[in-house]
């Protein structure tokens, strides 16, 4: 039987969080610097032009509904990005136009999806876990997801995965 307590988050900082940090970090530390007015692009990227890019952003009409429904389809999920790219260190070599990935999205290849309806905003922890709860639906996995854990009566959402032997 599922637990209906109230979940709480682990003491452990979500990674996408720990990242954001370290971005922000990098910012101040250029910020900091009296010379500079702002932060740095990478080399040889100009900055945006934001003025006018909050401009466009701002003529776009606000959503008429709250989803959309999308599909059938065949999409393209992953990209090729051969590793032994990452390795070239001659200044030759094209990253502009390379298509960089994660290991895990090797190698391209093609889907096909049915149709389903999604909101616009993304869901928060708190409404899966309603949806979980009160899961009549067949669409509802009766396992927790792979990051909550039960803790005596409670749920609780795990933020970062350990390797295995560590914290032992």
């Amino acid at each position: 039987m599922r637990s209906t307590s109230r979940w709480e988050a682990t003491d452990a900082v979500p990674e996408p969080i720990l990242t954001s940090i370290q971005t922000l970090l990098y910012m101040l530390i250029q910020k900091a610097d009296p010379e500079i007015s702002g932060t740095l692009p990478p080399p040889g990227i100009h900055a945006p032009l934001w003025d006018e890019l909050v401009k466009q952003w701002n003529a776009i009409p606000a959503p008429v509904r709250l989803s959309v429904e999308l599909g059938p389809e065949v999409i393209s999920v992953g990209r090729d990005d051969r590793e032994v790219y990452d390795y070239i260190s001659d200044e030759s070599a094209d990253v502009k136009s390379h298509d960089f990935g994660w290991d895990n999205e090797n190698p391209c290849r093609q889907v096909e999806v049915g149709r389903f309806r999604v909101d616009f905003r993304p869901i928060t922890i708190e409404e899966f876990y309603e949806f979980w709860v009160g899961g009549t639906s067949e669409m509802v996995p009766s396992s927790l997801p792979a990051n909550w854990v039960e803790d005596a009566d409670e749920i609780k959402v795990c933020r970062v995965r350990l390797s295995p032997g560590l914290g032992k």
